[in-house]
């Protein structure tokens, strides 16, 4: 929601649509957007996803052009991804997964939408991932390497390096860590990185 105001109030961007699917923080944001909507193009919807939003109560989303996701896990946020299609004109997607990122690449490997850049973001003391994607017209594919480490990092020296100490570390003190191949391979690639 934030993140949509501060571009509208920068002239990034011409409309913001948030989309909330909890009571409290839906009327938050609808507190938060009231005086705005005198001087910007933006609203506030009750949705579990995209699916029944794109319809005809909405079809100003099919107009849309990008989607940010944040806040979400990666479980959700591949829920809500597959009603992708739907949005006709989407040409690139922000997203910011709280979980098992390698997941949103795997996703989107052999796909049509290229992971074109990947932050690595600290706030306080807690790491983001954040992905920028763009839709292409070829298929585009991932090694193994890019989907346990990341595409493109960006993020400064020194918050990479610190987030891959952190990270290693994290997984080394997970219970059953062993036994997750995904897991495994991560640790592997980011112990690589870090040394």
């Amino acid at each position: 929601m934030l993140l949509g105001i501060e571009l509208l109030k920068n002239n990034k961007i011409k409309k913001f649509v948030g989309i909330e699917n909890k009571n409290g923080p839906f009327y938050s944001a609808k507190k938060i957007i009231a005086p705005l909507r005198k001087e910007y193009d933006i609203s506030i919807l009750f949705s579990d996803g995209l699916s029944n939003l794109v319809s005809d109560n909405h079809p100003f989303l099919n107009s849309f052009d990008t989607l940010v996701m944040s806040g979400f896990g990666t479980k959700e946020i591949l829920k809500i991804l597959s009603d992708i299609p739907m949005l006709k004109n989407l040409q690139t997607i922000i997203l910011e997964p709280r979980n098992n990122v390698w997941g949103i690449r795997k996703y989107f490997n052999n796909s049509k939408w290229k992971i074109s850049e990947e932050w690595i973001v600290k706030e306080k003391n807690n790491f983001h991932n954040v992905f920028k994607l763009l839709k292409t017209k070829k298929i585009n594919t991932l090694n193994e390497k890019q989907i346990y480490s990341g595409v493109n990092i960006k993020g400064g020296k020194d918050i990479i390096h610190e987030y891959w100490k952190t990270k290693t570390h994290y997984l080394e003190s997970i219970v059953g860590f062993s036994k997750n191949k995904d897991l495994q391979k991560v640790y592997s690639y980011l112990l690589k990185n870090r040394n």
